[in-house]
């Protein structure tokens, strides 16, 4: 059964952790395609690097310390795309999770 949800805007921004910060800063701004906007420093030896994904936030965290091996959050990928409402008037699209 899917369940609508309402968003509070028609994007959804994505953090991510890392350790490796340039190779990430690459990869997003070079391979992606995304453009960079600013960082903030976020206190606990984080930085956040923020790129902005049409008119979502993709926040990239580079930790001082050394990440946790953890166990896996459970995603293995991500799609950057872009919806268009059926009367392409960009109103905001409903979207249904599981």
């Amino acid at each position: 059964m899917l369940a609508a949800m309402d968003l509070a805007k028609p994007h959804l921004d994505v953090g991510l952790f890392t350790n490796n910060r340039d190779a990430q800063l690459r990869f997003w701004r070079d391979d992606v395609g995304l453009a960079y906007d600013h960082m903030l420093k976020l206190g606990g030896g984080v930085q956040q690097h923020r790129f902005g994904a049409h008119g979502s936030v993709v926040k990239v965290n580079d930790a001082r310390e050394p990440l946790s091996a953890g166990s896996p959050s459970g995603y293995r990928g991500l799609m950057i795309a872009m919806a268009v409402s059926p009367n392409r008037d960009r109103s905001p699209i409903r979207t249904a999770m599981s």
